[in-house]
């Protein structure tokens, strides 16, 4: 009998300390892909991920990012304020076409984000031109903007998702 209870005492003790040797490898393993790709590639790549979950939960918030932007961002409402008023602008949206065709803002010209270097130019010739930017969650009007931004537009406003926008919309 204590022959039995040792040997399960072993293989227990065996089994947590394979978890723990596990475990360590695979903390090992994320450390050693942080510092390959940088730990603030690491870090946007996580929150990247964690925003894509929430986002299928309807819990979606999106981080913006704080530094090493170069257009502006604006809610909802300011971007209703200058639809409304007297300058010209061009409304992108920067969705897909079938969510486009789902419902989009009135006046708003399609531009998928993957598509945004080969389009833009042809599209907007005037660098200088107001370009209000929206997509879905907020996610891809950011990647969008700073695209628009690389590629030398100077007055780029970011204003989220068409979830965020409590007005009108196409459909």
């Amino acid at each position: 009998m204590k022959t039995k209870k040792g040997r399960n005492i072993v293989i227990t003790l065996f089994f947590l300390l394979s978890s723990i040797f596990i475990f360590a490898c695979q903390r090992e393993q994320e450390q050693m892909i942080g510092d390959e790709v940088g730990v603030e590639e690491a870090e946007e790549v996580r929150l990247e991920e964690e925003e894509w979950e929430q986002s299928e939960l309807g819990q979606y918030e999106p981080e913006r990012p704080e530094s090493e932007t170069t257009f502006q961002q604006i809610s909802a409402t300011e971007a209703k304020e200058i639809m409304e008023g007297n300058e010209s602008f061009i409304l992108l949206d920067v969705r897909e076409q079938e969510e486009f065709e789902e419902g989009h803002i009135e006046g708003a010209v399609l531009m998928p984000v993957n598509q945004i270097t080969e389009l833009a130019p042809d599209i907007i010739p005037d660098k200088g031109t107001l370009i209000l930017v929206y997509c879905r969650s907020g996610r891809r009007s950011v990647e969008a903007s700073q695209q628009l931004v690389d590629l030398g537009y100077t007055r780029v406003v970011d204003f989220g998702g068409i979830i965020d926008w409590p007005y009108e919309i196409v459909r």
